[in-house]
């Protein structure tokens, strides 16, 4: 395994104080950003980037050159892409189709 072709995934917040609080998120992959209330409730504010969503698989399709990298599901009913589970990440150089300019 060479790990300098490896991925990731990350979730990113920056708090705001003032005037207000403000939170801004940023992610890439299959990580979540959940805000907790002091009364216990909880709220995913980030959606997911999976290959077996209908909007992930269609940017997936749509930029894939190589056939290989377009998202399927395997015998498990596990969507991929590139043998990948996440359909957007940091690194995995590996599989990434590289575009010219």
């Amino acid at each position: 395994l060479n790990d300098s072709l490896a991925g990731s995934t990350a979730t990113v917040v920056y708090v705001e104080d003032s005037p207000r609080p403000k939170l801004t998120i940023a992610w890439a992959g299959d990580s979540r950003a959940v805000v907790a209330g002091t009364n216990g409730t909880i709220k995913f504010v980030t959606p997911d980037h999976r290959p077996g969503l209908a909007s992930e698989k269609a940017r997936i399709d749509r930029l894939a050159t190589d056939p290989s990298n377009r998202a399927v599901e395997d015998k498990k009913g596990q969507w991929r892409t590139a043998g990948l589970a996440v359909s957007r990440s940091l690194g995995d150089a590996s599989v990434k189709e590289i575009s010219p300019g």
